[in-house]
């Protein structure tokens, strides 16, 4: 439930802090006659991510056996892409609120809608995404956790938006991606564990080791740390080297962003 609490409340945030800086700005502005048409492309987005969830549920029974897991490793791997991605994406974002209340200016002619739509339906996709991959990794079913994260973020993005508690975005970000790290490398060693089960992957099939004398990945305990950071109490090698390989070049990168932004700010 921890992971799919984190991925609920993270991408939930990320949408109601976006909300709540556009609204903000229409406020402080004295432009909020056009609050409608954010609330409407809310409710867009809120839908199109719904048939999103739908329509992946419905193709993922269209497949079995081989079929099924070269589906599901590619909707982990996927994942763990776009994950990354972001990852990144929000490592670079030293003004994002800037960014917005331009974007917003820009959009008031006509464009308010679709920015707040694109804002939702973004968060709303990945999160679909995130959620349908980790189902599939931790054999459970997700929903509950991700719908308790999202309400906790909306609760939060409410409270920020209307008392004006002040978020350390900044931090937030750092902590949240460094667990987001090892979810998607846990993403990728799975799915390529999805596509050595088909077949379609051979090489390092062997087992690496066991630890389920220690920690059974079917005990409580273990679908816990499995569905959050990747945990396999049997993977092949594989796998270990996928997650190994993905860490390093994960941690070594977001140094490197982190000495650039320094660099910048000193120089």
């Amino acid at each position: 439930m921890i992971a799919e609490f984190l991925i609920g409340f993270r991408e939930a945030l990320e949408a109601a802090l976006i909300i709540g800086i556009i609204l903000g700005y229409l406020k402080k502005t004295n432009q909020t006659e056009h609050n409608n048409r954010v609330y409407v492309g809310i409710a867009a987005g809120v839908l199109v991510s719904i048939f999103t969830a739908i329509a992946l549920d419905f193709l993922s029974i269209q497949f079995t056996g081989a079929a099924e897991e070269i589906f599901e490793g590619s909707i982990m791997i996927i994942a763990a892409v776009v994950l990354t991605w972001m990852i990144f994406w929000m490592s670079k974002q030293n003004q994002i609120a800037l960014h917005i209340q331009k974007a917003v200016d820009k959009s008031i002619a006509g464009g308010l809608t679709a920015l707040a739509f694109v804002a939702v339906y973004r968060e709303g996709f990945e999160t679909v995404l995130f959620l349908k991959a980790l189902a599939f990794s931790s054999q459970t079913n997700p929903l509950f956790g991700a719908l308790f994260g999202m309400f906790a973020a909306v609760l939060l993005g409410v409270v920020i938006y209307e008392i004006g508690i002040r978020l350390n975005v900044k931090i937030f970000f750092k902590v949240t991606s460094v667990l987001l790290i090892l979810f998607a490398a846990g993403l990728i060693a799975h799915g390529f564990h999805e596509f050595q089960e088909a077949g379609v992957i051979t090489a390092f099939a062997d087992e690496a080791w066991s630890t389920k004398w220690l920690l059974d990945d079917k005990s409580f305990a273990g679908a816990v740390v499995r569905s959050l950071f990747g945990y396999n109490d049997n993977p092949s090698w594989l796998e270990v080297f996928s997650y190994a390989f993905y860490l390093t070049v994960m941690l070594y990168f977001i140094e490197k962003l982190a000495e650039t932004r320094v660099s910048r700010t000193t120089a």
